[in-house]
């Protein structure tokens, strides 16, 4: 039901005239040129504690817990990967098997205050017309080739939408924006970059295929992402020695 939630908020956005208007606005590019309106969300699961926290002169409401700390640093790091939505691995093994399918995992970090790794993984939303990088449709659990200049589905009434089951709702009202021929890609760039027991780290050829990655869907922030990391940290075109298949995520 989140990820449901922030996907549908996600379009929402990206379809609203009004708030494109604004956007668009010309004092507001005259300060912020290019700007446009977008919210990223992370998403993580734990306890938490309900609290009002301040003084006799000014009192709020809060949530205290390193679990919200996880959620506000995986908010924050949307920007970095370049993506609207970013899911911690407890969160997505949550998730049906037919949901999980639908995500893409896009990196395995620590976060300041742990020595943990948790791998990331991302739900490629349907921004726009025409906005799917190498196109797909899947819908009906098939997967179906786009030319790039699909419609997007009606956006359903709030009692449609209460009524969705959440599988159906993600395969026809907000499909993964990124083909299979992509999807299998990114797939082998990531267990070459990442690397395990079955196939050893080479960043070398992780590069080559982040850069096919890209030739397909031109601009993907996750790809954009590692393979920056990739070109920073490499030794000769190789992981440093002291790697070991995650990195820390660097900005809060």
């Amino acid at each position: 039901a989140a990820l449901r939630s922030y996907v549908k908020i996600v379009m929402e956005i990206a379809r609203s005239k009004e708030l494109e208007s604004w956007a668009e606005r010309e004092d507001i590019q005259q300060r912020m040129p290019g700007f446009k309106m977008g919210m990223g969300f992370g998403i993580h699961q734990g306890w938490a504690i309900e609290c009002a926290v301040g003084s006799e002169f000014k009192i709020d409401a809060t949530y205290l817990s390193p679990h919200v700390n996880m959620a506000s640093r995986l908010e924050s790091a949307t920007k970095q990967y370049g993506t609207k939505i970013l899911i911690s691995g407890p969160t997505f093994e949550l998730f049906s098997q037919e949901v999980q399918a639908l995500c893409r995992i896009i990196d395995r970090v620590t976060v300041k205050g742990s020595e943990n790794p948790i791998a990331l993984y991302t739900y490629d939303v349907p921004l726009q017309e025409g906005d799917n990088g190498g196109g797909v449709r899947e819908g009906n659990g098939e997967i179906q080739e786009s030319n790039g200049h699909d419609s997007w589905p009606d956006t359903p009434s709030k009692t449609k939408y209460n009524r969705i089951p959440p599988l159906q709702y993600f395969l026809t009202e907000a499909p993964p924006c990124i083909s299979q021929s992509f999807r299998m890609l990114h797939v082998q760039a990531m267990s070459f970059y990442l690397g395990s027991s079955d196939c050893p780290t080479d960043w070398a050829r992780a590069a080559q295929v982040f850069k096919q990655c890209l030739s397909v869907k031109p601009n993907d922030g996750p790809c954009v992402a590692i393979l920056k990391y990739i070109e920073e940290k490499a030794v000769d075109g190789h992981a440093p020695e002291s790697w070991k298949g995650f990195r820390p995520l660097e900005e809060k």
